[in-house]
Protein backbone atom coordinates (compact mmCIF):
# COMPACT_ATOMS: atom_id res chain seq x y z
CA UNK A 1 0.00 0.00 0.00
CA UNK A 2 1.15 3.55 -0.76
CA UNK A 3 0.29 6.81 0.93
CA UNK A 4 -1.40 7.77 -2.31
CA UNK A 5 -3.91 4.92 -1.76
CA UNK A 6 -5.30 6.56 1.40
CA UNK A 7 -8.02 9.20 1.52
CA UNK A 8 -7.78 12.63 3.14
CA UNK A 9 -9.06 11.53 6.54
CA UNK A 10 -6.68 8.60 6.72
CA UNK A 11 -3.76 10.75 5.59
CA UNK A 12 -4.53 13.46 8.16
CA UNK A 13 -4.66 10.86 10.94
CA UNK A 14 -1.49 9.18 9.69
CA UNK A 15 0.32 12.53 9.55
CA UNK A 16 -0.47 13.05 13.24
CA UNK A 17 0.93 9.57 13.95
CA UNK A 18 4.13 10.52 12.11
CA UNK A 19 4.33 13.71 14.19
CA UNK A 20 3.94 11.68 17.37
CA UNK A 21 6.74 9.34 16.26
CA UNK A 22 9.23 12.16 16.82
CA UNK A 23 7.93 12.55 20.37
CA UNK A 24 8.22 8.82 21.03
CA UNK A 25 11.75 8.89 19.63
CA UNK A 26 12.76 11.52 22.15
CA UNK A 27 11.23 9.59 25.05
CA UNK A 28 13.31 6.56 24.04
CA UNK A 29 16.46 7.96 22.51
CA UNK A 30 17.03 10.61 25.15
CA UNK A 31 16.32 8.04 27.87
CA UNK A 32 19.19 5.99 26.44
CA UNK A 33 21.35 9.13 26.37
CA UNK A 34 20.47 9.87 30.00
CA UNK A 35 21.64 6.42 31.09
CA UNK A 36 25.18 7.07 29.82
CA UNK A 37 27.07 9.18 32.40
CA UNK A 38 29.46 10.42 29.74
CA UNK A 39 26.69 12.21 27.86
CA UNK A 40 25.05 15.55 28.62
CA UNK A 41 21.33 14.99 28.11
CA UNK A 42 20.45 18.67 27.65
CA UNK A 43 23.26 19.24 25.17
CA UNK A 44 22.26 16.24 23.03
CA UNK A 45 18.59 17.30 23.05
CA UNK A 46 19.50 20.85 22.05
CA UNK A 47 21.84 19.70 19.28
CA UNK A 48 19.27 17.20 18.02
CA UNK A 49 16.60 19.86 17.44
CA UNK A 50 18.93 22.74 16.49
CA UNK A 51 20.70 20.47 14.01
CA UNK A 52 17.53 19.30 12.27
CA UNK A 53 14.60 21.69 12.72
CA UNK A 54 15.86 24.63 10.58
CA UNK A 55 16.55 22.18 7.75
CA UNK A 56 13.19 20.47 7.71
CA UNK A 57 11.42 23.79 8.30
CA UNK A 58 12.84 25.16 5.06
CA UNK A 59 11.85 21.97 3.26
CA UNK A 60 8.27 22.25 4.49
CA UNK A 61 8.08 25.91 3.49
CA UNK A 62 9.09 25.03 -0.07
CA UNK A 63 6.85 21.97 -0.22
CA UNK A 64 3.74 23.79 0.97
CA UNK A 65 4.29 27.14 -0.70
CA UNK A 66 4.66 29.49 2.27
CA UNK A 67 8.27 30.64 2.06
CA UNK A 68 8.78 34.02 3.66
CA UNK A 69 10.59 35.98 6.36
CA UNK A 70 7.73 36.99 8.66
CA UNK A 71 5.88 35.78 11.76
CA UNK A 72 3.09 34.06 9.79
CA UNK A 73 5.76 31.93 8.11
CA UNK A 74 7.21 30.96 11.49
CA UNK A 75 3.76 29.97 12.77
CA UNK A 76 2.97 27.88 9.70
CA UNK A 77 6.28 26.09 10.22
CA UNK A 78 5.43 25.34 13.83
CA UNK A 79 2.04 24.00 12.77
CA UNK A 80 3.72 21.52 10.41
CA UNK A 81 6.55 20.60 12.78
CA UNK A 82 6.72 17.17 14.42
CA UNK A 83 7.92 18.98 17.55
CA UNK A 84 4.34 20.20 18.00
CA UNK A 85 2.32 17.03 17.34
CA UNK A 86 -1.27 18.18 16.94
CA UNK A 87 -3.65 17.61 19.86
CA UNK A 88 -0.86 16.11 21.97
CA UNK A 89 0.24 19.74 22.06
CA UNK A 90 -2.84 21.97 22.01
CA UNK A 91 -1.31 25.12 20.50
CA UNK A 92 -3.09 28.33 19.50
CA UNK A 93 -1.65 31.10 17.31
CA UNK A 94 -2.35 34.82 16.96
CA UNK A 95 -0.66 37.10 14.42
CA UNK A 96 -0.49 40.76 15.48
CA UNK A 97 1.54 41.95 12.49
CA UNK A 98 4.08 40.58 10.02
CA UNK A 99 6.73 41.09 12.70
CA UNK A 100 4.89 40.15 15.89
CA UNK A 101 2.64 37.45 17.24
CA UNK A 102 2.11 35.00 20.03
CA UNK A 103 1.31 31.33 20.56
CA UNK A 104 0.15 29.57 23.67
CA UNK A 105 -0.44 26.02 24.83
CA UNK A 106 -3.56 24.95 26.66
CA UNK A 107 -2.16 21.44 26.88
CA UNK A 108 1.39 20.08 26.65
CA UNK A 109 1.84 16.31 26.51
CA UNK A 110 5.58 16.63 27.07
CA UNK A 111 4.96 18.58 30.27
CA UNK A 112 2.57 15.87 31.43
CA UNK A 113 5.46 13.43 31.10
CA UNK A 114 8.10 15.43 32.98
CA UNK A 115 6.05 17.26 35.62
CA UNK A 116 5.75 14.20 37.91
CA UNK A 117 9.57 14.03 37.91
CA UNK A 118 9.94 17.38 39.66
CA UNK A 119 10.79 20.99 38.93
CA UNK A 120 14.37 20.26 37.92
CA UNK A 121 13.22 18.21 34.92
CA UNK A 122 10.54 20.78 34.08
CA UNK A 123 13.16 23.55 34.10
CA UNK A 124 15.48 21.43 31.93
CA UNK A 125 12.80 20.99 29.27
CA UNK A 126 10.95 24.31 29.42
CA UNK A 127 13.97 26.58 29.93
CA UNK A 128 17.33 24.98 29.18
CA UNK A 129 16.21 23.13 26.04
CA UNK A 130 13.36 25.33 24.76
CA UNK A 131 15.21 28.66 24.82
CA UNK A 132 17.77 27.85 22.10
CA UNK A 133 15.63 25.41 20.10
CA UNK A 134 12.67 27.75 19.53
CA UNK A 135 15.01 30.37 18.12
CA UNK A 136 16.63 27.70 15.93
CA UNK A 137 13.27 26.85 14.39
CA UNK A 138 12.55 30.53 13.79
CA UNK A 139 15.95 31.02 12.15
CA UNK A 140 14.72 29.01 9.17
CA UNK A 141 12.53 32.04 8.46
CA UNK A 142 14.37 35.07 9.81
CA UNK A 143 17.69 35.29 11.66
CA UNK A 144 16.46 38.29 13.62
CA UNK A 145 13.44 36.49 15.04
CA UNK A 146 13.19 35.97 18.78
CA UNK A 147 10.84 33.60 20.60
CA UNK A 148 10.54 34.66 24.22
CA UNK A 149 8.37 33.37 27.07
CA UNK A 150 5.52 35.44 28.45
CA UNK A 151 5.03 32.76 31.08
CA UNK A 152 5.98 29.09 31.32
CA UNK A 153 6.37 26.21 33.77
CA UNK A 154 7.17 25.31 36.45
CA UNK A 155 3.52 25.94 37.26
CA UNK A 156 2.44 27.23 40.66
CA UNK A 157 -0.69 25.07 40.66
CA UNK A 158 -0.18 21.92 38.62
CA UNK A 159 -3.82 20.94 38.97
CA UNK A 160 -5.19 24.24 37.65
CA UNK A 161 -6.61 23.42 34.22
CA UNK A 162 -8.15 26.87 33.79
CA UNK A 163 -4.91 28.63 32.85
CA UNK A 164 -2.67 28.19 29.82
CA UNK A 165 0.39 25.99 30.22
CA UNK A 166 2.67 28.57 28.64
CA UNK A 167 2.71 31.53 26.28
CA UNK A 168 5.43 32.74 23.92
CA UNK A 169 5.87 36.04 22.09
CA UNK A 170 7.52 36.11 18.68
CA UNK A 171 9.19 39.28 17.44
CA UNK A 172 11.21 40.08 14.35
CA UNK A 173 13.41 43.15 14.66
CA UNK A 174 16.57 43.93 12.68
CA UNK A 175 18.02 45.24 15.96
CA UNK A 176 17.77 41.75 17.51
CA UNK A 177 21.03 39.80 17.60
CA UNK A 178 21.44 37.62 14.53
CA UNK A 179 20.88 33.93 15.30
CA UNK A 180 23.51 31.72 13.68
CA UNK A 181 23.25 28.08 12.64
CA UNK A 182 24.33 25.44 15.14
CA UNK A 183 27.64 23.89 14.01
CA UNK A 184 26.03 20.42 13.88
CA UNK A 185 23.52 21.57 11.27
CA UNK A 186 26.05 21.46 8.44
CA UNK A 187 26.81 17.79 9.17
CA UNK A 188 23.10 16.94 9.32
CA UNK A 189 22.50 18.76 6.05
CA UNK A 190 25.37 16.98 4.27
CA UNK A 191 23.36 13.85 3.60
CA UNK A 192 21.39 12.03 0.93
CA UNK A 193 18.41 12.47 3.23
CA UNK A 194 18.40 16.25 2.79
CA UNK A 195 18.74 15.88 -0.97
CA UNK A 196 15.63 13.73 -1.29
CA UNK A 197 13.03 15.22 -3.62
CA UNK A 198 9.40 14.55 -2.72
CA UNK A 199 7.17 14.37 -5.78
CA UNK A 200 3.66 15.75 -5.33
CA UNK A 201 0.94 13.51 -6.79
CA UNK A 202 -1.57 14.92 -9.23
CA UNK A 203 -4.55 16.62 -7.56
CA UNK A 204 -7.84 14.77 -7.52
CA UNK A 205 -10.86 16.20 -9.29
CA UNK A 206 -13.33 17.75 -6.86
CA UNK A 207 -10.83 17.96 -3.98
CA UNK A 208 -11.58 21.30 -2.30
CA UNK A 209 -8.83 21.10 0.33
CA UNK A 210 -5.89 23.51 0.48
CA UNK A 211 -3.14 22.46 -1.93
CA UNK A 212 -0.77 25.06 -0.48
CA UNK A 213 -0.59 26.84 2.86
CA UNK A 214 -0.34 30.27 1.27
CA UNK A 215 -3.31 31.90 3.01
CA UNK A 216 -3.90 33.16 6.53
CA UNK A 217 -2.46 31.39 9.57
CA UNK A 218 -4.92 28.99 11.17
CA UNK A 219 -5.68 29.76 14.80
CA UNK A 220 -5.54 26.01 15.41
CA UNK A 221 -4.08 23.63 12.83
CA UNK A 222 -6.32 20.94 11.32
CA UNK A 223 -4.71 18.72 8.71
CA UNK A 224 -8.08 17.69 7.26
CA UNK A 225 -8.29 21.14 5.66
CA UNK A 226 -5.52 20.24 3.21
CA UNK A 227 -6.05 18.52 -0.12
CA UNK A 228 -5.10 14.88 -0.62
CA UNK A 229 -2.05 15.69 -2.74
CA UNK A 230 -0.89 18.16 -0.08
CA UNK A 231 -1.39 15.58 2.69
CA UNK A 232 0.70 13.01 0.84
CA UNK A 233 3.53 15.56 0.74
CA UNK A 234 3.00 16.54 4.39
CA UNK A 235 3.14 12.88 5.49
CA UNK A 236 6.36 12.31 3.59
CA UNK A 237 7.99 15.48 4.88
CA UNK A 238 6.96 14.63 8.46
CA UNK A 239 8.50 11.16 8.11
CA UNK A 240 11.63 12.83 6.76
CA UNK A 241 11.64 15.08 9.84
CA UNK A 242 11.77 11.94 11.98
CA UNK A 243 14.82 10.68 10.08
CA UNK A 244 16.57 14.06 10.24
CA UNK A 245 16.10 14.13 14.01
CA UNK A 246 17.48 10.58 14.23
CA UNK A 247 20.49 11.70 12.20
CA UNK A 248 21.07 14.77 14.37
CA UNK A 249 20.84 12.73 17.58
CA UNK A 250 23.27 10.12 16.26
CA UNK A 251 25.80 12.67 15.04
CA UNK A 252 25.62 14.58 18.32
CA UNK A 253 26.31 11.45 20.38
CA UNK A 254 29.03 10.23 17.98
CA UNK A 255 30.89 13.53 18.30
CA UNK A 256 30.91 13.16 22.09
CA UNK A 257 31.61 9.47 22.69
CA UNK A 258 32.07 7.75 19.34
CA UNK A 259 30.10 6.03 16.60
CA UNK A 260 29.63 2.70 18.39
CA UNK A 261 27.80 4.30 21.32
CA UNK A 262 25.74 6.36 18.89
CA UNK A 263 24.75 3.17 17.05
CA UNK A 264 23.71 1.53 20.32
CA UNK A 265 21.56 4.51 21.27
CA UNK A 266 19.89 4.67 17.85
CA UNK A 267 19.16 0.94 18.04
CA UNK A 268 17.57 1.43 21.47
CA UNK A 269 15.57 4.35 20.05
CA UNK A 270 14.34 2.35 17.06
CA UNK A 271 13.50 -0.68 19.19
CA UNK A 272 11.30 1.25 21.60
CA UNK A 273 9.69 3.59 19.12
CA UNK A 274 9.11 1.12 16.29
CA UNK A 275 7.30 -1.34 18.58
CA UNK A 276 4.97 1.33 19.97
CA UNK A 277 4.33 2.92 16.56
CA UNK A 278 3.48 -0.50 15.10
CA UNK A 279 0.93 -1.03 17.86
CA UNK A 280 -0.52 2.41 17.25
CA UNK A 281 -0.76 1.95 13.48
CA UNK A 282 -2.49 -1.40 13.97
CA UNK A 283 -5.15 0.28 16.12
CA UNK A 284 -5.44 3.13 13.65
CA UNK A 285 -6.40 0.73 10.88
CA UNK A 286 -8.76 -1.31 13.04
CA UNK A 287 -6.37 -4.23 13.56
CA UNK A 288 -5.46 -6.03 16.78
CA UNK A 289 -2.00 -4.99 18.02
CA UNK A 290 0.16 -8.04 18.63
CA UNK A 291 -2.06 -10.28 16.47
CA UNK A 292 -2.03 -8.67 13.01
CA UNK A 293 -2.19 -11.23 10.19
CA UNK A 294 0.26 -11.34 7.30
CA UNK A 295 -1.96 -9.21 5.06
CA UNK A 296 -2.12 -6.55 7.74
CA UNK A 297 1.62 -6.75 8.40
CA UNK A 298 2.26 -6.24 4.69
CA UNK A 299 0.14 -3.07 4.72
CA UNK A 300 1.61 -1.66 7.94
CA UNK A 301 5.20 -2.25 6.82
CA UNK A 302 4.53 -0.10 3.77
CA UNK A 303 3.15 2.78 5.86
CA UNK A 304 5.44 2.63 8.90
CA UNK A 305 7.46 5.87 9.26
CA UNK A 306 10.66 3.80 9.48
CA UNK A 307 10.18 3.14 5.76
CA UNK A 308 8.84 6.54 4.72
CA UNK A 309 9.26 8.56 2.64
CA UNK A 310 9.77 5.96 -0.05
CA UNK A 311 11.91 8.44 -1.99
CA UNK A 312 14.46 8.04 0.83
CA UNK A 313 14.03 4.46 2.02
CA UNK A 314 11.80 2.39 -0.24
CA UNK A 315 10.82 -1.01 1.06
CA UNK A 316 9.84 -3.92 -1.17
CA UNK A 317 7.20 -6.03 0.57
CA UNK A 318 5.98 -9.11 -1.29
CA UNK A 319 4.13 -12.24 -0.25
CA UNK A 320 6.26 -15.36 -0.25
CA UNK A 321 5.57 -19.01 0.48
CA UNK A 322 6.97 -18.64 4.00
CA UNK A 323 5.17 -15.38 4.73
CA UNK A 324 6.40 -11.96 3.63
CA UNK A 325 9.69 -11.02 2.04
CA UNK A 326 10.96 -7.62 3.11
CA UNK A 327 13.79 -6.05 1.13
CA UNK A 328 15.60 -2.71 1.38
CA UNK A 329 16.48 -1.84 -2.23
CA UNK A 330 19.37 0.42 -3.11
CA UNK A 331 18.28 3.97 -2.33
CA UNK A 332 19.51 7.31 -0.96
CA UNK A 333 19.37 5.72 2.50
CA UNK A 334 21.98 3.16 1.44
CA UNK A 335 24.81 5.61 2.06
CA UNK A 336 23.76 6.68 5.55
CA UNK A 337 25.92 5.15 8.31
CA UNK A 338 24.57 3.08 11.19
CA UNK A 339 25.43 5.74 13.76
CA UNK A 340 23.20 8.27 11.97
CA UNK A 341 20.22 6.35 10.58
CA UNK A 342 17.90 3.46 11.27
CA UNK A 343 18.44 2.18 7.73
CA UNK A 344 22.18 2.09 8.34
CA UNK A 345 21.62 -0.08 11.41
CA UNK A 346 19.55 -2.59 9.46
CA UNK A 347 21.99 -2.72 6.56
CA UNK A 348 24.80 -3.60 8.97
CA UNK A 349 22.85 -6.42 10.58
CA UNK A 350 21.69 -4.63 13.74
CA UNK A 351 18.08 -5.72 13.50
CA UNK A 352 16.68 -5.44 17.03
CA UNK A 353 14.68 -2.45 15.79
CA UNK A 354 13.23 -4.43 12.88
CA UNK A 355 12.30 -7.32 15.19
CA UNK A 356 10.49 -4.87 17.46
CA UNK A 357 8.79 -3.15 14.53
CA UNK A 358 7.35 -6.44 13.26
CA UNK A 359 6.58 -8.00 16.63
CA UNK A 360 4.71 -4.89 17.70
CA UNK A 361 2.31 -5.95 14.94
CA UNK A 362 2.32 -9.66 15.75
CA UNK A 363 4.10 -11.03 18.81
CA UNK A 364 4.44 -14.46 17.24
CA UNK A 365 6.15 -13.07 14.16
CA UNK A 366 9.65 -14.25 13.27
CA UNK A 367 12.10 -12.13 11.28
CA UNK A 368 14.76 -14.20 9.49
CA UNK A 369 17.57 -12.79 7.34
CA UNK A 370 17.81 -14.17 3.80
CA UNK A 371 21.39 -15.29 3.34
CA UNK A 372 23.11 -14.44 0.07
CA UNK A 373 20.55 -11.87 -1.05
CA UNK A 374 21.92 -9.06 -3.21
CA UNK A 375 20.26 -6.47 -0.96
CA UNK A 376 19.28 -6.59 2.75
CA UNK A 377 16.33 -8.99 2.81
CA UNK A 378 14.35 -10.71 5.54
CA UNK A 379 11.49 -13.15 5.67
CA UNK A 380 8.64 -12.31 8.04
CA UNK A 381 6.54 -15.28 9.10
CA UNK A 382 4.05 -16.00 11.86
CA UNK A 383 4.49 -19.11 14.00
CA UNK A 384 1.35 -19.59 16.08
CA UNK A 385 3.05 -22.34 18.08
CA UNK A 386 5.74 -20.10 19.53
CA UNK A 387 5.43 -18.07 22.71
CA UNK A 388 4.56 -14.41 22.16
CA UNK A 389 7.61 -12.16 22.12
CA UNK A 390 7.91 -10.11 25.32
CA UNK A 391 7.75 -6.35 25.14
CA UNK A 392 11.34 -5.12 24.64
CA UNK A 393 12.79 -3.20 27.57
CA UNK A 394 13.16 -0.10 25.44
CA UNK A 395 9.51 -0.29 24.37
CA UNK A 396 8.56 -0.52 28.04
CA UNK A 397 10.45 2.74 28.58
CA UNK A 398 8.67 4.32 25.60
CA UNK A 399 5.33 3.24 27.05
CA UNK A 400 6.01 5.28 30.19
CA UNK A 401 5.22 8.35 28.11
CA UNK A 402 1.63 9.46 27.72
CA UNK A 403 2.40 9.84 24.01
CA UNK A 404 2.34 6.05 23.64
CA UNK A 405 -1.34 5.83 24.54
CA UNK A 406 -2.47 9.20 23.20
CA UNK A 407 -5.68 9.02 21.15
CA UNK A 408 -6.17 11.43 18.27
CA UNK A 409 -9.55 12.74 17.23
CA UNK A 410 -10.89 13.74 13.85
CA UNK A 411 -12.01 17.24 14.78
CA UNK A 412 -12.99 18.48 11.32
CA UNK A 413 -15.26 16.75 8.84
CA UNK A 414 -14.07 16.57 5.26
CA UNK A 415 -15.66 15.92 1.91
CA UNK A 416 -14.19 12.86 0.23
CA UNK A 417 -15.11 10.43 -2.44
CA UNK A 418 -17.42 7.58 -1.44
CA UNK A 419 -16.12 4.74 0.69
CA UNK A 420 -16.41 2.41 -2.28
CA UNK A 421 -14.23 4.56 -4.51
CA UNK A 422 -11.50 4.87 -1.85
CA UNK A 423 -11.42 1.14 -1.20
CA UNK A 424 -12.60 1.54 2.38
CA UNK A 425 -14.09 -1.93 2.57
CA UNK A 426 -11.98 -4.31 4.58
CA UNK A 427 -9.84 -1.66 6.31
CA UNK A 428 -11.36 -2.38 9.69
CA UNK A 429 -13.79 -0.76 12.12
CA UNK A 430 -11.77 2.42 12.62
CA UNK A 431 -12.06 3.30 8.96
CA UNK A 432 -15.72 2.28 8.94
CA UNK A 433 -16.38 4.59 11.88
CA UNK A 434 -14.76 7.50 10.04
CA UNK A 435 -16.90 6.82 6.99
CA UNK A 436 -20.01 6.66 9.16
CA UNK A 437 -19.15 10.08 10.63
CA UNK A 438 -18.59 11.67 7.22
CA UNK A 439 -20.22 15.04 6.76
CA UNK A 440 -19.99 17.31 3.74
CA UNK A 441 -18.14 20.58 4.31
CA UNK A 442 -16.65 23.05 1.88
CA UNK A 443 -13.52 25.13 2.33
CA UNK A 444 -15.67 28.24 2.18
CA UNK A 445 -17.62 27.05 5.21
CA UNK A 446 -14.45 26.25 7.12
CA UNK A 447 -12.92 29.60 6.18
CA UNK A 448 -15.93 31.45 7.55
CA UNK A 449 -15.70 29.48 10.78
CA UNK A 450 -12.04 30.39 11.07
CA UNK A 451 -12.88 34.05 10.59
CA UNK A 452 -15.29 33.75 13.48
CA UNK A 453 -12.64 32.02 15.53
CA UNK A 454 -14.54 28.74 15.78
CA UNK A 455 -14.41 25.55 13.76
CA UNK A 456 -17.86 24.02 13.68
CA UNK A 457 -18.35 20.35 14.34
CA UNK A 458 -20.70 19.36 11.51
CA UNK A 459 -23.03 16.43 11.43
Amino acid sequence: MRLEDLDRRELAQLAREYMLTAQLNDRTGLAAVGLDPRLDLARVAIEEWMGASPLYSRRMQAAMGFEGDDVPTIFKNLQLDSGFAHQYFDVHYEVASPTAGRFWLTRCGALDDVEPRGEEMVFLMCHTIEDPTFDATAVATNRHAQVRPVHRPPRVDVGDASSDVCEWAVEIDPANPRVEDHPLMAAVEDSALMRVVIERPAPEAGDDGMARYDGEVMHEPHLELFSKDALVVICKELALQVHLLVRALGLSVAAMVGEEVASEILEAEMTGTAWVVSERLARHFGLQPGAVDLEGIEMLLSLHPAFQPREYQPVAVVRAEEGIELCLPDSPASDDPRHASWSGLLREGRTAGLDALVQGMNRRAVVTPVEGAAEPTWTVSVDDSREPAPTPEWATITQLSGASSWEFEQQVAVRTRSAASTGAAGRGPRHANLVAREAGVTWGTIQQCLVDGVIAYLS
